[in-house]
């Protein structure tokens, strides 16, 4: 396995950051790592097989927020 670098990362607008590494590609283009912001929820969006169009993983982070941690009771 090849070291894994972080060969760019870009901020689209206010609500997308792309997460390009090297030796890694999806079947359209580089970008295989977004963080956005979608219908009002942060989302993880990871393309894990170069041979598919579509992402492979898809984690929306609804329950992260700070504000809904709960204390031990």
């Amino acid at each position: 396995m090849k070291d894994a670098r972080c060969k760019e990362v870009q901020l689209h607008q206010t609500d997308r950051l792309v997460i390009k590494l090297d030796g890694l590609s999806t079947a359209h283009d580089d970008d295989v790592v977004y963080i956005e912001f979608h219908d009002g929820q942060w989302q993880v969006i990871v393309w894990g097989d170069v041979n598919q169009e579509d992402y492979t993983q898809k984690i929306v982070l609804r329950h992260a927020w700070t504000s809904m941690y709960k204390e031990e009771v």
